[in-house]
């Protein structure tokens, strides 16, 4: 197969569910109380790789793994990552 014909890795055909998807990780993890650094320890990961991930500015490709890890160390079930987001009062 020629390099024209070949996806190049990471396809943007998903890239609004990673940007919807970090918005969430974000959302979550501010309501239990945890900074960046705080649940990419819990995690496993480096706290730069967790404001990639939560950044609206661009895209940051990860595992199904790994957010199953993060829903567990937010005490969110999974199935919230893909619901909108609820209602704030911001005043």
């Amino acid at each position: 197969m020629s390099m024209s014909k070949t996806k190049m890795y990471p396809s943007f055909e998903n890239r609004d569910f990673f940007l919807d998807a970090g918005e969430h990780i974000a959302f979550y993890r501010k309501r239990a109380g945890m900074t960046q650094a705080q649940l990419a320890a819990a995690v496993g990961v480096n706290r730069s790789y967790i404001s990639r991930i939560e950044s609206v500015n661009r895209v940051q490709p990860f595992s199904m793994e790994l957010l199953f890890d993060i829903s567990r160390a937010l005490n969110t079930p999974v199935h919230l990552f893909f619901m909108p987001l609820p209602k704030t009062d911001k005043k």
